[in-house]
């Protein structure tokens, strides 16, 4: 087996046939090349959660907004009227009121209304006498009756939960390239290519390290001509030049799924 400490860029190396001995070196090469889906996927998949998790405490439960018409109806009295300037919807600060109330039932429960609802604020104070809906089950919900409760409608949760997919779909979609990859080392077809492109992608970074993008042509046992696009973090990466010869690896059923043996090569040196 030719092993890289042979290989000198942009020369053609000859493999072994398949199946080729997939060695940790190259495993480890083809899984860290893809990191970069991992970082994202994880990201995505963390903010996803925290997000909702912060969107969770602002959403109106459903249960609520239906009180006014589906729960019963209470007397009770404003016990404290606070404006929470920590917290805002648009630029408006809720307003947080306390209260008392005795339901059919008996006892005495209290309950506070979040509401944005400044025409019920500059109108009431503490003491007055006010109306509570609450359901006769389990008195414990209840709000002030015809006061909007302030705070996000259930829908809003689609965009943590859209992140916390794509996320999940970035890790999924990574299990699945290096998968792939692997299989193409160890049973793929060898031929010649060329580099078509070795640009150093300064916009994209990984903590210090900026990729290589790595785009190389090459023809099938059919002669058709086919293109593969490979990413490497590897320094000597930003040696390679556009038009010099390089070993690919391809799938033949499927060449769109191939690898640059050249730079997974580097890692071996």
């Amino acid at each position: 087996m030719v092993t890289s400490r042979h290989v000198q860029l942009g020369e053609y190396v000859k493999l072994e046939p398949p199946p080729r001995r997939v060695s940790p070196e190259i495993a480890r090469v083809i899984r860290k090349d893809r990191k970069i889906l991992t970082v994202s996927g994880l990201i995505l998949v963390f903010s996803g959660i925290g997000l909702g998790v912060f969107f969770w405490l602002l959403v109106v439960p459903p249960y609520l907004k239906e009180l006014d018409s589906s729960g019963a109806v209470a007397p009770g009295v404003v016990d404290d009227m606070v404006e929470h300037r920590n917290v805002h919807y648009g630029n408006v600060h809720p307003w947080g009121i306390k209260y008392h109330f005795e339901p059919e039932s008996g006892g005495t429960y209290r309950g506070e209304t979040e509401t944005t609802d400044l025409k019920f604020v500059k109108t009431h104070s503490v003491g007055d006498a006010i109306e509570i809906s609450y359901d006769p089950s389990n008195p414990a919900l209840n709000k002030i009756r015809g006061v909007t409760v302030a705070g996000f409608s259930m829908w809003v949760l689609l965009f943590p939960g859209a992140q916390f997919l794509a996320g999940v779909i970035l890790l999924m979609a990574r299990h699945v390239r290096v998968a792939a990859a692997l299989e193409v080392y160890e049973q793929g077809t060898q031929t010649q290519g060329r580099l078509l492109k070795a640009k150093l992608l300064r916009h994209v970074n990984m903590w210090t390290k900026h990729p290589v993008s790595l785009r190389y042509v090459f023809e099938d046992e059919m002669g058709q001509e086919c293109f593969g696009k490979m990413w490497s973090w590897h320094p000597k990466a930003r040696e390679f030049k556009e038009g010099q010869e390089c070993t690919v690896l391809y799938n033949r059923a499927n060449p769109s799924r191939n690898l640059l043996y050249d730079a997974l090569a580097l890692y071996r040196e």
